[in-house]
C-alpha cells in the first residue's frame, strides 16, 4: 500500500489534503477573534461590553484540530515517503 502511495502520487494528494485542513484550521483559529471584533465595533451594544474578545473554547477546539492534521500529515508523510531500510552484508571471501 506504501508503494502505491508514494508511486501513483496518492500519497502527495493526501498529505495535501490534510495539510489544507490544517491551514484551515489555524485560518479559523485566526478568524474567530476578528469576526468577534468587526461584530463589537458594528452592534455598539451594552450588553456586550463585558463578554470576552474571543471565545476561548472554540479557539482552543481550533487549536486541537489544527494540531491532530498537523501531527497525521507528518506521521502520514514519513510513513509514505521514508527511505527503505534494506541491510546490505558483506559478502564473505
Amino acid at each position: 500500500m506504501r508503494r502505491v502511495l508514494r508511486d501513483w502520487y496518492v500519497g502527495a494528494v493526501l498529505l495535501g489534503l490534510v495539510l489544507y485542513s490544517f491551514v484551515g484550521a489555524v485560518v479559523k483559529m485566526i478568524e474567530n477573534p476578528v469576526l468577534m471584533w468587526i461584530q463589537r465595533s458594528v452592534q455598539h451594544s451594552a450588553l456586550s461590553a463585558g463578554q470576552p474578545l474571543y471565545n476561548k473554547g472554540a479557539l482552543l477546539a481550533e487549536l486541537v484540530d489544527a494540531l491532530i492534521f498537523l501531527l497525521v500529515a507528518f506521521l502520514l508523510g514519513s510513513w509514505i515517503y521514508r527511505g527503505d531500510r534494506t541491510v546490505e552484508t558483506p559478502a564473505k571471501q
